[in-house]
């Protein structure tokens, strides 16, 4: 083989790996997008079932409108979640969601993602405040809860 042939094999060589490793960074920030956006479709889901807790009455298993029928306890049941060493936790493919609090009407729940980008995961944090029936999510990223 000439000193051509070997330079255009090695060159080849080298195409082809930037293009494998560029293939994996499209694909892993796909998969990173997608976790996103199940969390955040997951959230959206729980927030309706909260809602329903909220306006069911009391002797239905309900909160019946009154803040002091909401704890992350009551929440934490009436979503379906499980209680771990005092943590209200659901684990599904798309990653962990927790109750993490539930004060004066105001509930937060927060959600990692199973995906990773860069050691990072994708979370999400929703806030519903069920005295006025307003939600909000907020996503970023995190190493863990």
């Amino acid at each position: 083989m000439g000193t051509q042939q070997i330079m255009v094999l090695v060159i080849g060589v080298i195409v082809v790996g930037l293009a494998i490793s560029v293939g994996f960074v499209i694909f892993n920030s796909g998969a990173y997008n997608s976790n996103k956006t199940a969390i955040a479709t997951d959230m959206q889901e729980m927030s309706t079932k909260m809602m329903q807790y909220w306006l069911l009455p009391t002797s239905m298993g309900g909160a019946n409108k009154t803040t002091s029928n909401v704890s992350i306890a009551s929440i934490g049941s009436s979503l379906g979640f499980t209680e771990e060493g005092g943590i209200f936790r659901f684990v599904n493919d798309n990653g962990e969601f927790r109750v993490l609090s539930a004060d004066n009407g105001i509930v937060v729940i927060g959600a990692i993602g199973t995906a990773t980008k860069g050691n990072k995961y994708p979370y999400a944090e929703m806030s519903a405040d069920l005295m006025t029936q307003s939600i909000e999510t907020e996503l970023s990223e995190s190493t863990g809860f």
